[in-house]
């Protein structure tokens, strides 16, 4: 929308209670998600432009979905109690994540000559610490470069990427430039990625609570 549409300022709010429809007795999806928020302003810069990429795959839609939707959908008697939990094939989600990920990667970073060794970190979607590593793998990265928090607030879906980078730099005083390369994928199948500069300053510290949401 900055670069398209003329806008100069926005701010991008997410939240996520991915907990709401999670089947504990599912071991594809128990365990592995947490909720979460994030809000994000961006401000358009005269003399500097976004290098970004979106893409989606509709045909995989079925591979990670809540067939009736999420909690708006709760009010409908006529459909089955499983049909408001998500529903996710790992082996179809793993495949995706390190073969469409690594390539489109690959040829964003061609297409604007993005050294991958210039980039001082990198911030993936926090899926599972096993796609990571594939995914570093893949576009020979150390994983030292690769930004983790998934150990200790699990999948936060579409947070996972702001809630990362505050994790790494909410603590740091520094305004020293920081290059980044992001990616989000997920849902849709659908990704997208986004290589910036910013004051590592710019990160405010993370908000913890100990409320959760229980289903009642």
């Amino acid at each position: 929308m900055i670069a398209t549409q003329g806008i100069n300022r926005v701010l991008l709010l997410v939240g996520d209670t991915s907990n709401y429809g999670i089947n504990q007795n599912d071991s594809a999806t128990a365990m592995i998600f947490g909720d979460g928020g994030s809000a994000t302003a961006l401000e358009r810069t005269e003399g500097k432009s976004l290098k970004y990429f979106l893409k989606t795959k509709g045909s995989g839609f079925k591979h990670i979905i809540v067939p009736a939707g999420h909690a708006r959908s709760r009010s409908k008697t006529n459909l089955e109690a499983s049909e408001y939990l998500l529903a996710m094939s790992g082996s179809d989600i793993f495949t995706f994540s390190i073969t469409d990920i690594p390539r489109t990667l690959k040829s964003f970073m061609s297409q604007y000559n993005i050294d991958k060794d210039g980039v001082d970190m990198y911030v993936f979607h926090q899926a599972n610490l096993f796609i990571l590593k594939h995914v570093s793998k893949k576009l020979g990265i150390p994983m030292e470069k690769v930004a983790v928090s998934i150990d200790r607030y699990g999948n936060t879906s579409g947070e996972s990427i702001p809630l990362t980078l505050v994790d790494a730099l909410g603590n740091e005083e520094s305004k020293e430039p920081i290059k980044l390369l992001l990616c989000g994928f997920g849902v849709g199948l659908s990704w997208g990625g986004i290589y910036l500069e910013m004051d590592r300053s710019v990160c405010l510290p993370m908000i913890y609570t100990n409320d959760y949401y229980t289903g009642s």
